[in-house]
């Protein structure tokens, strides 16, 4: 015959516990992500920067004007 258990009636405190296993945790903060996209971002104008003075200029001069034969 299996042992039973006994069974707490009024209990407060079981009550309070189950009651805070249950409530919602709040959301750790994600922080890291905007931080991240952001500093992706600044790479990626750094890098558009540097290629648009890197750059050779352009020139709208007809081939016959420059001395090409």
């Amino acid at each position: 015959m299996p042992a039973r258990r006994p069974h707490p009636s009024n209990d407060a405190g079981l009550l309070d516990q189950a009651r805070d296993k249950l409530r919602a945790r709040p959301l750790p903060d994600r922080h890291w992500a905007a931080l991240g996209a952001a500093a992706f971002f600044a790479v990626c104008a750094l890098a558009f920067v540097a290629a648009a003075v890197l750059s050779p200029p352009l020139r709208h001069e007809p081939a016959a004007r420059s001395g090409v034969k």
